[in-house]
C-alpha cells in the first residue's frame, strides 16, 4: 500500500492535479483503490470550481460582441445525398 493512500482518500470528491510521467493531470478524484487513483477530467480554462474557503463564488462566462455575430442556417443532409447515392449505386459495381 502507497504511503499516501490515507491521505488521498480523504481527498475524494476534491479537484486535484496528480503529476505522473512528466505530466499534470488536473481533475477531480473520483476513487482510491490499492492500484491507483482514479480522476474525472476538468477543464482548467472552463471549469468552475469551489473549494471550502469560497463555496458561493462561481463566475459565468459571458459572450462578448454578441451584436456581431454573423449566424446563418445550414441545411446538411442536403451535402450526404451525393454520397448516399454513391454508396447504394457502388454495391451493383461489386456483384
Amino acid at each position: 500500500m502507497h504511503p499516501l493512500y490515507r491521505h488521498a482518500t480523504t481527498l475524494v470528491g476534491q479537484p486535484i492535479y496528480v503529476h505522473s510521467n512528466g505530466r499534470v493531470h488536473y481533475g477531480v478524484l473520483h476513487s482510491v483503490t490499492s492500484e491507483g487513483v482514479y480522476l474525472r477530467p476538468m477543464n482548467r480554462t472552463g471549469t468552475a470550481s469551489a473549494t471550502k474557503d469560497d463555496r458561493l463564488n462561481v463566475q459565468q462566462l459571458a459572450l462578448t460582441e454578441t451584436e456581431n455575430m454573423d449566424i446563418e442556417q445550414v441545411f446538411w443532409p442536403l451535402f450526404f445525398l451525393p454520397w448516399l447515392a454513391i454508396g447504394a449505386l457502388g454495391a451493383w459495381a461489386w456483384w
